[in-house]
């Protein structure tokens, strides 16, 4: 038990220590010196780029759902305008437009979680500040409160100072080891993976003769090609209506808006370039047969299950893991002979002082 004249100086070093944190220089030196700093900016850095390569990952997937959406919208929405275009064929590519799905909703996902662990980044050196004074508030508070409550708040404010530090420090030390585990073990495997699925990606828009852009565009046209060609068939089955609406010149409109979107389909120009929907479909079915798409389907569904597995691993699994054994680390710092440990060290330095 400590005596009133140590009781008095704990609480003496306590409390000044207590008001340095109330002071915004002092606080910031303490917990946003330039040392922590650079594992603060480090911790953005890494954060930063794996937040990059999930937004690389989730672009590339949506392209390429772009195009098989088109291929396959293409089948389905080109035959009432006499396109001509086989049902079946673009069927192979079901199970890689399913997988894309998945994977451009669980790269919403990673993208969310790192959004987190940056923000968690940036609240660290705030948060820490901030237990560390209601842990020098408790500690002190408890050396004068001892007799009077059944709370221990002594040991009840030391183990808020710990956890102060691990708030603190965790999130740099979490990102610069998954980091390192990514560079170490994932960085090939992402590489390769979206090398490939771009290359894939850039095969198809030069095989169609079009951008991306171009992509998204036609798609468009067919759906409102394949909208207004339902609604004049709807409306030649009522005849009164349809009588009506041809003597005010409506259906000779809506005819004549329907084959001019059925010949910009045909032949689509930008920028001085031809793109053909219906070329496209034909390059495509002679440059691969279903053999061969089967085989290009099979190599994209693995690349994407790799990507998946990167980004899982990098951005879910390690944090998770790496959270869970700084907490079990935690408890182990928090115990009762850890912080006995320390209150004698502590104690040994207030006798030397006295001396």
């Amino acid at each position: 038990m400590l005596t009133m004249d140590s009781k008095r100086k704990t609480s003496l070093i306590l409390l000044v220590i207590l008001i340095l944190f109330f002071i915004a220089p002092v606080q910031n030196f303490i917990v946003s010196n330039p040392l922590f700093q650079m594992a603060d900016d480090a911790a953005e850095e890494h954060t930063s780029a794996a937040l990059k390569r999930a937004l690389i990952a989730y672009g590339s997937a949506r392209v390429t759902n772009a195009f098989i959406s088109m291929l396959q919208e293409t089948e389905i929405s080109a035959q009432p305008g006499g396109l001509g275009v086989t049902v079946a064929f673009f069927q192979l590519l079901d199970p890689l437009n399913d997988l894309v799905e998945r994977f451009s909703s669980i790269m919403l996902l990673v993208i969310i979680s790192l959004g987190i662990q940056s923000f968690l980044i940036l609240l660290g050196p705030w948060m820490g500040a901030k237990l560390i004074m209601l842990g020098l508030l408790l500690w002190i508070a408890g050396l004068w409160l001892k007799d009077r409550i059944n709370i221990d708040l002594v040991a009840f404010g030391k183990t808020v100072i710990v956890l102060a530090v691990f708030v603190r420090f965790i999130m740099p030390i979490m990102a610069g080891a998954n980091d390192a585990v990514y560079n170490a073990l994932l960085d090939s495997k992402y590489e390769k993976a979206i090398g490939e699925i771009r290359s894939e990606n850039e095969e198809f828009a030069e095989r169609s003769g079009g951008s991306y852009e171009d992509v998204q565009e036609i798609r468009d046209m067919l759906r409102e090609f394949e909208e207004k060609s339902v609604a004049l068939a709807e409306i030649k089955r009522d005849e009164r209506k349809f009588d009506r609406l041809k003597e005010t010149g409506e259906i000779t409109a809506m005819e004549v808006e329907i084959e001019r979107l059925k010949n910009r389909i045909n032949t689509y120009e930008k920028d001085d370039r031809e793109v053909s929907i219906t070329g496209i479909v034909a390059d495509v079915k002679e440059w691969i047969n279903p053999s061969a798409l089967k085989k290009k389907v099979e190599r994209m569904i693995d690349k994407f299950l790799s990507l998946i597995m990167v980004f899982i691993i990098n951005t879910i699994v390690f944090p998770l893991l790496f959270l869970w054994l700084s907490i079990k680390a935690l408890k182990v710092v928090s115990s009762g002979a850890f912080v006995m440990t320390l209150e004698r060290k502590f104690k040994e330095q207030i006798v030397k002082s006295k001396e």
